[in-house]
């Protein structure tokens, strides 16, 4: 398994950013001759969550692994904690850059699939959030979305005040909700809204892994986006189980999420549905 540090220039950032890559090119069989070159890799492009990086999933779960088994390829950016939104005053088109960008030149530097059925998003917490407000906007991008404990604070944002701590902080939400708070919980910024908007302008709706513990303080913010989505008419395939906000579940639920959109992917595939 090949795993990749490099960095790609974002024009919607207008700056360079770092990405860390799971490549299986150099899957080895038992007589010690690489397996045969698949020609376009199925590819995750997965998100890290507030004060993370581009390294966490790599250093905290067992992704390569789980990846070599898949046979998928992994792109993970640094999003910093920017929630994967545009900030245009900021000239900080993270949207962009995770949407577009980033799989625009992706698909230039590996062998990966063009195809929207082998192309995927996913993350945890803010990652969670970035991979449905992003996989939701861009669904002829993205054919599945998994989103791990999402950290959907469109309701929380517009009763906080100014605090030092960012995860509290009505300023440092304003700025990455779009600039005002008014009426944001009824904006495309809150998953349960943009879902509904979505289906509506879209003929394609992307499949939906969502997970969240039992222990998770967001669990009622998890519920509401899987009612959210099912009444809307999504494949939402849910998992609320023992566990914390913690990289154990998370370890333990992308190694089932990634079970689950290499198999949906495979059925679809033989059966001739197009997702």
């Amino acid at each position: 398994m090949a795993i990749l540090q490099t960095t790609f220039l974002s024009v919607s950032l207008m700056r360079t950013v770092n990405i860390e890559v799971i490549l299986p090119a150099d899957k080895m069989q038992m007589d010690g001759t690489y397996m045969p070159a698949v020609p376009a890799y199925k590819t995750l492009y997965l998100l890290h969550g507030i004060f993370g990086s581009e390294k966490d999933w790599i250093t905290r779960t067992n992704i390569v692994r789980y990846a070599e088994e898949r046979n998928i390829a992994v792109i993970m950016p640094a999003g910093e904690n920017a929630f994967y939104t545009d900030q245009p005053e900021m000239h900080a088109l993270y949207s962009q850059m995770i949407s577009k960008d980033l799989v625009d030149v992706t698909r230039r530097m590996f062998p990966l699939s063009h195809r929207r059925e082998d192309t995927f998003i996913g993350g945890l917490s803010m990652g969670g959030y970035g991979a449905l407000y992003n996989g939701l906007h861009h669904c002829d991008t993205f054919g599945r979305i998994i989103a791990l404990s999402t950290a959907d604070r469109t309701k929380a944002a517009i009763h906080m005040k100014d605090d030092s701590n960012i995860l509290v902080s009505r300023s440092y939400f304003t700025r990455v909700l779009g600039g005002n708070l008014e009426g944001v919980e009824h904006s495309r910024y809150n998953i349960p809204t943009l879902a509904g908007l979505a289906s509506k302008e879209n003929d394609c709706l992307p499949m939906i892994y969502l997970a969240c513990g039992t222990q998770d303080p967001l669990l009622e913010t998890n519920r509401n986006i899987r009612d959210a989505l099912t009444s809307n008419g999504y494949s939402v395939d849910y998992h609320e189980t023992e566990g914390a906000h913690s990289w154990d579940f998370w370890d333990h639920h992308i190694h089932q999420a990634l079970k689950w959109i290499t198999d949906k992917s495979e059925a679809s595939m033989h059966s001739g549905n197009v997702l």
